[in-house]
């Protein structure tokens, strides 16, 4: 078990639950991605992405998994395109 943290506007929780229950619940979610053992991050607040490391709107700075770093960086690519186009088609 682990202690999970959900920080949101206002709404910030603490609960206990294994990571891969956690993870579970999010995998339909396309705006969740596990960069490495235990991260789960929302790319929505993903500011940059490097081969090391994963720079989160907050400051928050989290190891990139090395032997996953160029299929990551495709996944978080391919979801900012979406995620503009998105954006864009609404305008």
């Amino acid at each position: 078990m682990n202690d999970m943290e959900q920080d949101g506007a206002g709404d910030d929780r603490r609960f206990r639950m294994t990571f891969k229950s956690a993870a579970g619940q999010l995998q339909d979610d396309p705006r969740f991605l596990i960069i490495n053992r235990g991260i789960l991050v929302n790319m929505q607040h993903i500011r940059n992405m490097t081969i090391p490391s994963c720079f989160m709107d907050d400051g928050t700075v989290f190891p990139v998994n090395r032997r996953k770093a160029a299929l990551l960086q495709k996944t978080y690519k391919k979801w900012l395109l979406s995620s503009w186009v998105k954006r864009a088609g609404k305008a």
